[in-house]
C-alpha cells in the first residue's frame, strides 16, 4: 500500500508541474527623457553646426557637452536636429557654425525644443528674442537671416541662449 501511495504521489507531482519553457522574459527598458533642439532653416553653404550646452553648476564650455550636425548647403529648408543623449536639462545653449564657408547665410524658419513628452515652438519672428548673436553675426530681424562675418581677422560666429529661453526651458520641462 505504501508503494502504491508513493507512486501515485510521484505521478501527481510530476504531471501537475507546469513549466513555461517557451516563455522568454524581455528585459525592461527604461525610456529616458532627451533634450532636443530642432532648427528648421535655409542654410546656403555646407557647414558643421555644433550645439554646446552647460549643465547645472558648470561654467566652461567643453567638447564633451556638445552635439554636432553636418549640413549640406541648400536653397530648400532643412532640419538640424541636436539631441542631448543624457537626461540633461541645459542651463545655457550656444549654437556655433564656423567650420565651413565664411559669410555663411542662415534663414531661420521654426525652432522646436523638446524634453520627454513636453515641447514648445519658437516661431521665426521670435528667434531673436530667445537667441542672441555675437559680434561675428549680423542678424536681419525683418527677414530672420543671420549672416556670419569676419571681425578683425577672426571668425567665430555663434548664438547664445538668452535668459528668457532658459527660464522657458525650466518652466516648460
Amino acid at each position: 500500500m505504501k508503494k502504491v501511495f508513493l507512486v501515485l504521489l510521484l505521478v501527481t507531482t510530476v504531471s501537475c508541474k507546469k513549466e513555461n519553457k517557451d516563455k522568454v522574459k524581455l528585459p525592461v527598458v527604461e525610456q529616458k527623457d532627451f533634450f532636443t533642439l530642432t532648427i528648421n532653416a535655409i542654410i546656403e553653404n555646407d557647414d558643421e553646426f555644433s550645439l554646446f550646452f552647460l549643465e547645472e553648476g558648470q561654467i566652461n564650455i567643453t567638447k564633451k557637452n556638445s552635439v554636432t550636425v553636418n549640413v549640406l548647403g541648400s536653397s530648400e529648408p532643412q532640419e538640424l536636429i541636436f539631441t542631448i543623449k543624457d537626461e540633461v536639462l541645459p542651463t545655457k545653449l550656444f549654437l556655433r557654425f564656423w567650420y565651413g564657408q565664411k559669410a555663411q547665410k542662415i534663414t531661420f524658419l521654426i525652432t522646436y525644443l523638446s524634453y520627454g513628452e513636453n515641447s514648445f515652438i519658437i516661431e521665426k519672428d521670435k528667434f531673436f528674442q530667445f537667441f542672441i548673436p555675437n559680434k561675428y553675426i549680423e542678424f536681419d530681424k525683418e527677414n530672420f537671416i543671420a549672416t556670419a562675418k569676419e571681425v578683425g581677422g577672426e571668425y567665430k560666429p555663434r548664438f547664445g541662449s538668452r535668459t528668457v529661453l532658459i527660464d522657458k526651458i525650466f518652466y516648460a520641462f
